[in-house]
């Protein structure tokens, strides 16, 4: 008899433990003691954490942190939220609301024969966050906002719309990497005068109906293969996911943002790219304003053109034809930094090396510290490529960079 008025189960029985098995080790967690954190550095981490005067906050584009006055980084962060035109003050917490709209949308996909597959969204969610990185290598260190969707309903429902879209981002003019951006330069000579342009708060400033529209045109109507799915209820999908997601402010306030795509969504990436390509088939395809040569990474543009007029007209062209507003770089000397590469024209070529940013204070793990060994492994990888500058502490990290080369 297994048990009274119970039939014997395995299932069950295999939930009994044996005093024959060893039992499984746990993780010991809190015991670990620093060799290089001593009490004097956790005491002012400690003090440091417990004002409440400050905010400690990551420098954009820079491996620091920044200590900013309290009421400093409150007053511009109410500044970037304070936009009526981007953001919307909502006064209750919309969240199970939206996933239910959420999950209606999903349904009704999933109704249609040979619509995408969708998953119900489940679980406990909640409202995003919004921080700001401060951009130390700017005049009067302003914020780049950005806003997490990882605890709302539509991040996971995003995602898969991502992964939808992506095989239909126009790639006519886009640069995938800074390595095909040099390959693209060592094929051609210099022809004219080069030059940069930059789109600001670019994610902040796409028009998310514009950009749905153009999307939709190019999934529906310039492809041979389309989805199944009809349009009307992609287009609701899009919306919710753009337009409907709750965050809350540093001072725990309810937003939504209304235009604009947020830098932490999962969609924020694919419509700046559409939005630029729309952008682009507007001002650089007209023949009078053609470059020599025309490529962009995200925000970040690199022409070759004429001469400063030309430039000028191109920027011009490009302001006209979006609710954008570019920022020029020209250097007299005809050279140029884009992205990490510094940009020169010698002769019939153009001579690229690494461009090091002044942000770039030359700092890397060490490696006789104490971070686990795949990450020093993965540094040292990353390190090893041909336009990565090396910067290395120690004798012991260099013998075992030299050593990781030669393998």
């Amino acid at each position: 008899m297994a048990g009274a008025g119970k039939p014997f189960s395995y299932r069950r029985a295999r939930k009994i433990p044996s005093k024959l098995e060893p039992r499984p080790l746990r993780k010991s967690r809190g015991s670990y003691k620093s060799r290089l954190i001593d009490a004097s550095l956790k005491k002012a981490a400690r003090e440091l954490r417990e004002n409440e005067d400050i905010f400690i906050r990551r420098a954009d584009k820079s491996a620091v942190f920044v200590l900013l006055p309290k009421c400093e980084y409150l007053q511009k962060m109410n500044m970037i939220l304070g936009d009526a035109s981007k953001f919307e003050r909502i006064s209750r917490d919309p969240t199970n609301k939206l996933k239910s709209k959420c999950n209606g949308l999903i349904d009704t996909v999933k109704a249609k024969a040979g619509g995408i597959h969708l998953f119900r969204i489940s679980g406990d969610h909640g409202p995003g966050y919004v921080y700001g990185n401060v951009k130390t290598h700017k005049l009067n260190y302003p914020l780049r906002p950005i806003i997490s969707q990882i605890p709302t309903p539509t991040y996971s429902l995003g995602k898969t719309l991502n992964n939808l879209f992506s095989p239909y981002t126009p790639s006519t003019w886009l640069l995938k990497s800074p390595k095909e951006f040099v390959d693209l330069l060592h094929r051609k000579e210099p022809t004219g005068l080069i030059a940069s342009l930059d789109a600001e708060s670019l994610f902040t400033n796409v028009p998310v109906d514009e950009t749905i529209d153009y999307i939709l045109d190019e999934v529906y109507r310039s492809h041979h293969q389309h989805v199944d799915t009809p349009e009307n209820l992609l287009r609701l999908l899009l919306e919710v996911c753009t337009k409907e997601s709750p965050f809350r402010g540093p001072e725990r306030k309810m937003y939504r943002q209304v235009d604009g795509v947020a830098m932490g969504s999962p969609l924020g990436v694919s419509f700046t790219n559409f939005y630029m390509d729309l952008v682009e088939r507007r001002v650089p395809s007209v023949p009078h304003l053609c470059p020599f040569f025309y490529g962009r990474y995200v925000d970040d543009i690199f022409v070759e053109v004429r001469d400063r007029k030309h430039f000028q007209d191109l920027r011009d062209a490009f302001i006209s034809s979006s609710c954008l507003n570019f920022t020029l770089e020209l250097h007299d000397d005809g050279s140029l930094p884009f992205l990490d590469v510094f940009v020169k024209p010698v002769d019939s070529k153009f001579v690229t090396s690494v461009h090091v940013k002044e942000t770039n204070e030359g700092r890397c793990l060490n490696a006789e510290g104490e971070c686990p060994p795949l990450i020093k492994e993965v540094s040292f990888a990353l390190m090893s490529t041909e336009h990565s500058p090396i910067v290395l502490l120690g004798p012991y990290s260099i013998k075992s960079f030299n050593a990781y080369r030669k393998s």
